[in-house]
């Protein structure tokens, strides 16, 4: 009865970490407390006091639930203190016990912040990390504000190690980036990790070792013409295939790497050296052009799902011939419709063993999953992050 009251006050009410998260109350002290301090030790102990102060209508019970409420804030209060701001805490401990390797839990806020957290943990376990860190223009606001956002991940990571419970990220450390970047930034008709990752690669100037070779065909011979090709990220189109249950990932990529233009004009792109790692965008979401009524139709979903080998890898070869193995490490999917729904990441670690486990991170819940759901996952996701490994590597996942 208590928690159900209080998960209609609160509007949300999450398993696992289990605690009350803030959304509705504005109130700054009671938003201290639900958001930081009504954990499931504090709900079956809150819980029982109260039930005992209402069943038995007892002072002394009554006082019991009084002062068991005034220490969990009193405790809890106390360490808030220490973060200097009690209003915009940056991250905060939850009473989950932490796991080796585990990702950091993202707090996710009224205003649906749920791709930017997708996107935090994307760019946290990807290469691109270091060179976040490195970037030298301290005033580029959507570079500087990562930084900020990495300092406190890793802040908060030490803390959850040091003191063995689960710290979380702050929504408000995340609603601040967005702000920043809603300025700067187009996030589409729908808020999109990718448009994130793209100006990220443009900014960082990151450029895959592709050449295009173009075959124009005449009258007497075909005309080959080789240039660079900016490319920063592999598009993987669907929308051919949007009327299949299922389709090959390769041959996705096969697809992007050898196409023919509307002028019969051959286009193939080459690698020239195999690069470190692979960032693909499979996009899900289309329009159809009536070109009799000029009507354009509402945006659509894919459905259609991807298929993998049965080790998760992609092989590509360079001009050289050098045939390099790639696996997924992080991949983004939404769930849900076009217009609403919900982002959430599957992340790769490794612990000091040399075990390999995969994550799903959901806002504040991360919690480790089993191989077939991540099988399952990879078939309707849409961002997806590979490094190259080596042969040794298709042992494991």
């Amino acid at each position: 009865m208590i928690v159900a009251m209080f998960e209609g006050i609160t509007g949300n009410f999450n398993l696992g970490p289990i605690y009350i998260y803030y959304q509705k109350v504005d109130d700054k002290l009671v938003k201290i407390f639900y958001q930081y301090v009504f954990t499931l030790p504090g709900t079956i102990t809150t819980a029982c006091a109260t039930g005992c102060a209402v069943f038995t209508e007892s002072p002394l019970a009554i006082g019991a639930a009084l002062i068991t409420l005034f220490v969990l804030v009193a405790f809890d209060l106390s360490h808030r203190a220490k973060t200097k701001n009690m209003d915009k805490p940056a991250s905060y401990a939850s009473y989950a016990p932490y796991v080796e390797n585990q990702p950091v839990p993202i707090a996710r806020d009224d205003t649906m912040n749920c791709f930017l957290n997708s996107f935090i943990w994307l760019l946290i376990h990807s290469q691109l990390l270091n060179k976040v860190k490195e970037f030298s223009d301290k005033k580029d606001p959507f570079i500087s504000s990562l930084q900020k956002i990495i300092d406190e991940y890793e802040n908060a990571k030490n803390l959850s190690k040091a003191e063995n419970r689960t710290y979380i990220i702050s929504s408000t450390l995340i609603t601040d980036f967005r702000n920043t970047i809603s300025k700067s930034l187009d996030l589409g008709e729908q808020d999109d990790p990718m448009a994130l990752l793209q100006a990220l690669l443009v900014k960082l100037n990151v450029k895959l070792p592709i050449k295009r070779i173009v075959n124009q065909p005449n009258q007497d011979n075909i005309e080959q013409k080789r240039d660079n090709e900016v490319c920063r990220w592999i598009d993987l189109n669907l929308l051919p295939h949007k009327g299949r249950q299922k389709v090959e990932f390769n041959s996705l990529i096969e697809e992007f790497l050898g196409y023919v233009t509307d002028e019969n004009q051959l286009i193939h792109l080459e690698f020239d050296s195999a690069p470190d790692n692979l960032f693909f965008d499979c996009k899900r979401t289309y329009q159809e052009n009536d070109h009799k009524t000029g009507v354009i139709s509402e945006r659509r979903k894919i459905t259609t799902e991807l298929v993998f080998p049965s080790k998760k890898f992609i092989v590509l070869i360079d001009k050289s011939d050098n045939c390099e193995i790639y696996r997924p490490t992080v991949f983004l999917k939404h769930g849900g419709e076009i217009d609403y729904g919900h982002w959430t990441a599957y992340v790769k670690t490794v612990t000091s063993t040399g075990k390999i486990q995969w994550w799903h991170c959901n806002d504040n819940i991360v919690q480790k999953i089993e191989e077939e759901k991540v099988d399952n996952a990879l078939k309707t996701s849409e961002i997806f992050y590979f490094e190259k490994g080596d042969i040794s590597s298709l042992t494991g996942s």
